[in-house]
């Protein structure tokens, strides 16, 4: 079973990337609630590998950021939604071809 402690390290750690990819973009507590369970479930999975692999999937983060953002700005939205977020980060996952993402 996963050191709790740790899964929130990363969790945070997957928070502020995503925030650096998305910008200034406002993004509400409810949507920060639908992440927050999505990179809660992806952490846990991902912590026996994060040392060697946690710079990469970073990245990848910081691209669903900025992808989710790209999304709420092109529908008109000064804010981020839940919806944005789930249509960018299956799209990372599903194009990113490794294992951490799938």
């Amino acid at each position: 079973m996963p050191d709790p402690a740790e899964v929130e390290e990363i969790a945070g750690q997957i928070l502020i990337a995503f925030g650096q990819g998305a910008g200034a973009i406002r993004v509400p507590r409810v949507t920060i609630r639908t992440m927050r369970a999505y990179f809660t479930r992806f952490a846990a999975k991902a912590l026996p590998r994060w040392d060697k692999d946690g710079t990469e999937a970073l990245e990848r983060v910081r691209l669903m950021g900025r992808l989710a953002a790209q999304i709420a700005v092109g529908r008109g939205s000064l804010e981020l939604g839940g919806e944005d977020f789930t249509k960018a980060a299956d799209t990372v996952r599903l194009v990113s071809m490794t294992d951490l993402c799938n």
